[in-house]
C-alpha cells in the first residue's frame, strides 16, 4: 500500500475507536436520563438542545471531511471544538452555581 492508503487505514482504526467511545457515552447518558427522568425540571436544562447540536453537526461535518479528504472542512471541525469546550464549560459553571 501507498503512504495515502496506510493514513487512510490508520485514521479509520482512530474513527471507528471515537465511535465506540460516542455510543458508550451515548448509553450511559439514556440509563442516567432513566434515572432522572421522575425529578423536577431543571430550568437550566433548556440550554442542553444547543451543547448537543454542535457536537452532533461536529460529528457530520468531521465524517464528511474524512470521506471527501476536505482539509478545511476538517479544520473547521477542529475549531468548532474549541468552541464546543468553551460553551460546555459555562454550562457546567452555570449548572453548579444552580446547584
Amino acid at each position: 500500500p501507498v503512504a495515502y492508503d496506510l493514513r487512510t487505514v490508520v485514521a479509520s482504526l482512530k474513527i471507528s475507536n471515537q465511535v465506540e467511545r460516542i455510543a458508550d457515552y451515548a448509553t450511559n447518558i439514556a440509563k442516567f436520563t432513566l434515572a432522572l427522568k421522575d425529578l423536577p425540571s431543571f430550568p437550566e436544562i433548556k440550554e442542553l438542545p444547543t451543547l448537543i447540536k454542535m457536537p452532533e453537526q461536529m460529528f457530520k461535518s468531521a465524517l464528511i471531511a474524512f470521506e471527501t479528504s476536505d482539509l478545511n472542512l476538517a479544520l473547521k471541525v477542529w475549531h468548532m471544538d474549541q468552541e464546543v469546550d468553551v460553551y460546555y464549560k459555562a454550562y457546567l459553571q452555570k449548572i453548579f452555581e444552580a446547584m
